[in-house]
C-alpha cells in the first residue's frame, strides 16, 4: 500500500538475503548498527525518493537482483543516550516491582 517496510536487528543481519527472498513485502533489511542507516533511509523517503543506492548496511531489491551495500561499523559510544521516558509510566516503579 505504498509503505516502506524495513526490518533489522540481530537476527536480520545474517539472514538479509533470505528475508528478502522469502517475503516480497519486505523492502529493505538493515544489517549491523542501524541508527545512522535508518536516519538516511528516512531522509531519502522524506525527499520522495526510493533511491537507496550507497546507503551503508542495507540489503534491498534492485533491477539487477538483491543488492548488498557496504558494511560500515558505527561507534555507538558517539551517539546520544536515548530518551527512554514514556509519558505516564514511572520506570523506577516498574523496574523495582
Amino acid at each position: 500500500n505504498g509503505c516502506l517496510v524495513v526490518v533489522g536487528g540481530q537476527p536480520a543481519t545474517p539472514l538479509a538475503k533470505q528475508l528478502l527472498n522469502g517475503n516480497k513485502n519486505i523492502d529493505l533489511v538493515v544489517r549491523y548498527d542501524g541508527e545512522k542507516t535508518l536516519e538516511e533511509i528516512v531522509n531519502i523517503r522524506g525527499k520522495g525518493s526510493n533511491n537507496f543506492n550507497g546507503i551503508p548496511n542495507i540489503v534491498y531489491r534492485g533491477n539487477e537482483g538483491i543488492i548488498e551495500e557496504k558494511i560500515e561499523k558505527l561507534d555507538v559510544t558517539q551517539l546520544p543516550i536515548p530518551n527512554r521516558k514514556i509519558r505516564g509510566i514511572n520506570f523506577d516503579d516498574y523496574i523495582n516491582s
